[in-house]
């Protein structure tokens, strides 16, 4: 329910009148069946508003349907929805035109392996919430009594993430008189210090943070026994006013429960993290990317509130110990606004250079045309991928031909291939941070190094690819991956 919610909420589901005599979708929709199981029904059932910007349409198996593109009042975007796990997907050769009669076919299996899909068309698409997502994490647990301990994260970090940090100690009088970290992030209480059965507790963060290579140094007083620092990085929350609510609980048990919070809005990430004289063994239902720590068993995780709600974090331990369970809530960023990909011309050895404004992770294609009516369009470069910032493509063809037009066409929405770029201290990368890219398609990345530096090293998802250079091409991209540049 909570991904259907997430679907619905932000369009006028309240306006769609059912398609019961099939005149949006005209075939291939099944057969009606009023017995037997639900996920025995083949039968599609589809809706459309009355003024035509909407039509949503639901597949519960996998095959190809016919929908009557002029019942929309526009050309319209169309994507798949995965109602089992909330992903967009886009569909190739959208946006289509509202005119004749065309063809869709579900891609494949849904996250939970069966053909339940959704189809969306829409004139005046909504921005696609941002999921936040888990970038890296890591912890430290020294066994003797400290003032200070200082925990690294594997890799530089993204400008604009955030660091969610879990901090315990099995005392009841050691206090946090301080949290900082080498960039200089400035670092706020999530959940204030809970104290129970021995042991204590707090949730710290720091949103918008600096790039690079960082470490968290959290001082105490006096020197706290067994600390457990966990440290988590994570890409897509609110660049202000992030914290949402948080909770405290103890007991004593073999399950966890820090109590509730409620969240504000959709999407929201919830972080669990727990401490106990016994060892946790597994994360709650509905949690993941639990980090159990191997000396002293305590525990981090996290989930997507996909809808609003009442969310607690809980965890299973090994046998019937004592524990104490927190909960924060953080806010999801809010999509950047779509901005128009305004077009200039320069002139270069004779030739002309287009210049657009592009977003990141989007596709386009760049034509070209002598005769502006009617004349037909010509591909100078496709699959050109979105930076954020301003692409520079020069057509060559162009030299000493005369008067040219052109236009720039957005050819695929960002895809579901997440790519982190980062850099390791010593310079910069760009484009950097998290994004999404097309499948099939290319993208170059460019190392900035600093004043008496080099770039040492690129490496593709851990590996070394490439030793030296300024740039690095990443091409046909199929999955998710990471890009590091390192510098020497």
């Amino acid at each position: 329910m909570a991904h259907l919610t997430a679907l619905f909420a932000p369009r006028a589901w309240y306006n769609l009148v059912p398609d019961t005599n099939h005149t949006v979708v005209t075939a291939g929709f099944g057969t009606y069946s009023s017995s037997g199981y639900v996920s025995d029904n083949n039968y599609l059932t589809a809706a459309r508003t009355a003024d035509g910007s909407l039509v949503v349409a639901y597949a519960p198996v996998l095959g190809q349907f016919t929908v009557d593109m002029s019942k929309l009042s526009a050309p319209a975007v169309a994507r798949w929805y995965d109602p089992s796990s909330g992903a967009y997907i886009p569909i190739s050769g959208s946006p289509f035109t509202n005119s004749g009669l065309h063809n869709f076919t579900p891609p494949g299996n849904n996250a939970d392996g069966d053909g339940g899909w959704v189809l969306v068309l829409e004139t005046n698409s909504p921005a696609i919430p941002i999921r936040p997502a888990l970038v890296q994490r890591n912890y430290a647990t020294p066994q003797t009594p400290q003032v200070q301990v200082a925990v690294g994260y594997p890799f530089a970090q993204i400008q604009g993430d955030a660091n969610i940090l879990a901090i315990g100690w099995n005392d009841t009088s050691a206090s946090i008189t301080s949290v900082s970290d080498y960039l200089g992030n400035v670092y706020h209480v999530a959940v204030p210090t809970y104290r129970s059965n021995g042991m204590s507790q707090a949730i710290y963060y720091a949103n918008n943070i600096t790039g690079g290579t960082n470490l968290v140094t959290v001082t105490f007083n006096p020197a706290a026994i067994y600390v457990d620092l966990r440290a988590a990085e994570y890409s897509g929350l609110s660049l202000s006013n992030v914290l949402d609510a948080g909770n405290s609980a103890g007991g004593t048990g073999t399950n966890a429960n820090s109590g509730t919070v409620t969240t504000a809005f959709t999407n929201e990430l919830v972080v669990g993290a727990g401490m106990t004289l016994g060892g946790f063994s597994a994360a709650g239902a509905g949690f993941g990317n639990e980090i159990i720590t191997e000396q002293d068993g305590d525990i981090m995780e996290d989930k997507i509130a996909a809808a609003i709600g009442v969310y607690p974090a809980t965890a299973s331990l090994d046998s019937s110990s004592q524990w104490l369970m927190q909960v924060a809530a953080f806010m999801a960023a809010v999509p950047a606004p779509v901005v128009p990909d305004a077009i200039t011309i320069t002139v270069s050895n004779g030739g002309f250079v287009i210049n657009f404004n592009t977003i990141l992770g989007q596709i386009y294609a760049l034509q070209s045309t002598t005769n502006l009516a009617g004349g037909s369009w010509s591909s100078i470069v496709t699959n050109i991928a979105g930076t954020g910032n301003i692409v520079q493509i020069p057509d060559t063809n162009s030299v000493n031909r005369g008067q040219r037009y052109y236009r720039v066409d957005r050819v695929q929405a960002p895809a579901g291939y997440t790519i982190t770029a980062s850099a390791g201290s010593g310079g910069s990368i760009s484009p950097g941070g998290s994004f999404a890219a097309g499948a099939g398609t290319n993208m170059t990345f460019t190392a900035n190094p600093k004043t008496t530096y080099v770039v040492s090293l690129w490496l593709l998802d851990g590996s070394v690819v490439q030793t030296g250079g300024t740039s690095y091409n990443l091409k046909n991209i199929q999955a998710k991956h990471s890009v590091q540049v390192t510098f020497k």
